[in-house]
């Protein structure tokens, strides 16, 4: 089913068959050979880091906004999220990191470049996150664990960023495509509403919208935090460190 003015790539069919069970409701399961785009996912992943790192054993899957561009886009043009179902495999993907990229710290400013382009440099190791340079992209290894997959992305605040891609398959929101497509904004988890917040400004001014009812929501939830609760300077460093 195709749906009119939208793009090719994004009329993608959303209710193909998926796996069955309560944390499959609302959300759909692509396994290779399903459908060519699924697969053309899967194969530019890899390409770009998954493969490597499958090589080794890591269970590893990215998710969040690299896919979210892939499918909007076709192309890639933020950081990409590696996310593990433990430390264990986390562990063995930063070892994997050092054995493979240059240290920022002990890299002098004038081999940057060069060496960036050929190898890779480790930028920065923040609180949620390990921030890489690796074939000319931004990789973050995320040290917030989730078992699988669509235990990742039903955290995710909206469903425009519900979307994953493993060597499993693609996995994502059933409303993904359509509000993409659409370019309207729908809140899927509130967890931390003032990041939302934050990060809301950051998709209306790449052209999304959100309606009254999904403001509503959002406003509820920061309504329903007691100030005393609230972290003016833990959030702050949450916001910078999301910048980088």
């Amino acid at each position: 089913m195709a749906y009119a003015g939208y793009s090719s790539f994004l009329s993608v069919p959303i209710n193909d068959t998926g796996f069955n069970g309560n944390d499959m409701v609302g959300y759909t399961h692509y396994k290779l050979q399903q459908h060519p785009k699924y697969d053309a996912a899967v194969a530019y992943f890899k390409r770009l880091i998954l493969g490597e790192l499958y090589s080794f054993g890591i269970h590893v899957w990215i998710g969040g906004g690299a896919v979210r561009d892939y499918f909007l886009y076709n192309k890639i043009t933020t950081d990409i999220d590696l996310y593990f179902p433990n430390q264990k495999h986390y562990d063995a993907a930063q070892e994997w990191i050092i054995n493979n990229v240059i240290p920022f710290s002990d890299t002098q400013r004038s081999e940057y470049y060069q060496i960036q382009k050929e190898k890779g440099i480790i930028v920065r190791n923040l609180k949620n996150s390990l921030k890489i340079k690796y074939k000319n992209n931004d990789i973050d290894l995320v040290k917030m664990f989730r078992e699988n997959e669509i235990e990742t992305i039903k955290s995710f605040d909206m469903t425009i960023c519900a979307a994953a891609v493993s060597n499993e398959g693609v996995f994502m929101s059933n409303d993904f495509l359509l509000d993409l497509a659409s370019k309207q904004i729908h809140f899927q988890s509130l967890h931390n509403p003032f990041s939302t917040l934050v990060r809301l400004q950051k998709y209306i001014k790449k052209g999304f919208s959100v309606s009254y009812n999904e403001l509503h929501k959002l406003a509820y939830e920061i309504k329903t935090i007691p100030i005393a609760e609230i972290n003016p300077v833990e959030f702050q460093l949450d916001q910078l460190e999301q910048q980088y």
